[in-house]
């Protein structure tokens, strides 16, 4: 009587390589998911808290202290034109509001006012209401860097004036929500005035440092060591090939060829990515094409050898 075949099992090594697969899926999986659960958690914060705040504004907003509040969203950063896109928010004590729409969504002011924000001046007429505004801010920074590119307002200048543009009022400031992608880091300078001002700031010199979120960073890292891991890959299926005196197969060829005009695109994914140039493309990109276009010329030329060999045969 025969015996019945033993059923097959996994080998230790097949068992070690579905471990590692599942750990590295595991890991990307919950690596994308912290990724995108920090995204959200800063964007929520930000737009219910300010980032930075004048010394002044909790008598502001308790309603002893008069004057007028400029709050700045920061909507977008354009690190080419090197320009920041912000919304503005308005808003006057009690001394200077109108009563003539009480059941208004915006305040309403019961006199002129002019406003300045860095290059941008904005000029409220009497009895108008404060509506959001949107202006642009100019940045210092290099995207060559990316993504530790940083950026900076040197000595953005905030302040208020009433009835006309040389009686200067105090003002109130708050930074705001910042763009997704993005963190700033602010450094708030005020100037007292004089008189019945002498201990409230009628100018305020704002200085923003704005650097790529920790998001980014960690992203686009990924990816440079991900188009690392497949140039090293490339190299390391070249040189098994050349020394183990393997014949190239078309599959080589077609496998490198894939990668090479890959490369370009994978580099591309990075998030708000600057046009190629930049610091990591001479690091990681120009390097990964050369070296895998040599593993590809390689296997070009030794096809080619062999095919010359086995006509001639």
């Amino acid at each position: 009587m025969q015996s019945s075949p033993s059923r097959s099992r996994f080998s230790l090594r097949t068992v070690v390589a579905l471990a590692c697969t599942a750990a590295f899926v595991a890991f990307v999986i919950g690596g994308v998911t912290g990724i995108v659960r920090n995204g959200k958690q800063t964007a929520s914060s930000r737009t219910k808290d300010a980032t930075a705040v004048s010394s002044n504004i909790d008598a502001f907003e308790a309603g002893t202290a008069q004057g007028v509040y400029i709050g700045v969203n920061i909507i977008s950063v354009d690190p080419v034109a090197l320009t920041v896109k912000a919304q503005y928010e308005f808003d006057v004590s009690s001394q200077y509001q109108s009563t003539a729409f009480p059941n208004s969504a915006f305040s309403y002011t019961s006199t002129p006012l002019f406003l300045t924000v860095g290059s941008d001046s904005i000029k409220f007429a009497a009895n108008s209401p404060l509506v959001p505004t949107q202006g642009t801010v100019l940045i210092s920074g290099d995207v060559s860097l990316y993504p530790f590119d940083g950026y900076s307002t040197t000595g953005l200048a905030i302040s208020a004036a009433v009835g006309n543009a040389s009686n200067e009022v105090p003002v109130y400031f708050a930074l705001f929500r910042i763009a997704n992608g993005y963190r700033t880091d602010v450094d708030i300078v005020e100037n007292t005035g004089t008189g019945a001002f002498a201990d409230q700031p009628v100018e305020i010199f704002v200085s923003v440092n704005i650097s790529r979120g920790t998001d980014i960073k960690a992203l686009a890292m990924l990816i440079a060591v991900g188009m690392w891991v497949m140039t090293l890959c490339c190299c390391a299926l070249a040189a098994f090939l050349a020394f183990a005196q393997r014949p190239v197969e078309l599959p080589h060829i077609a496998l490198s060829a894939t990668i090479l005009f890959a490369m370009p695109g994978v580099r591309n994914s990075m998030p708000s990515a600057p046009a190629i140039g930049a610091l990591i493309d001479v690091t990681v990109l120009i390097w990964s094409m050369l070296l895998v276009a040599i593993c590809l010329c390689s296997h070009f030329i030794r096809f080619i050898i062999k095919a010359h060999r086995d006509s001639v045969k």
